[in-house]
């Protein structure tokens, strides 16, 4: 009889510009989640992508949240979260809400912010 293993943890795919990864990855140290490059079997890599490893998103999503808020702080970005095949900006959404999207992503994505963007910003 064949037994099925159930895995204990689960990845999201985030998609970050290569200029900005290892700052990423350093604030992913700073709060506390795993995350690193993806490794591939292919000799063409898509090097934007990032992942980032979590066991229960009831425990991570805030931790995602605030690495988030903290690296948009930082730099000229835009983040988009993916769910059921649409993108949806971070800013403006309250807390609950932005807790309820990335419980439920399927990516996150960070952009730079476009020059009209920028210039509406100052």
């Amino acid at each position: 009889m064949e037994s099925k293993v159930t895995p204990r943890y689960d990845s999201i795919q985030c998609v970050i510009p290569v200029v900005l990864q290892d700052d990423f990855l350093i604030e992913c140290k700073l709060i506390g989640v795993d995350a690193g490059k993806t490794l591939y079997f292919s000799t063409k890599p898509l090097d934007e992508f990032l992942r980032i490893i979590y066991d229960s998103w009831d425990e991570y999503a805030p931790k995602i949240l605030k690495l988030l808020l903290s690296f948009r702080t930082k730099h000229k970005i835009k983040i988009e979260i993916r769910t059921d095949s649409k993108l949806i900006e971070l800013e403006g959404l309250s807390v609950d809400e932005a807790l309820k999207l990335i419980s439920a992503a399927q990516s996150i994505e960070v952009k730079h912010l476009s020059s009209s963007e920028k210039a509406s910003d100052s």
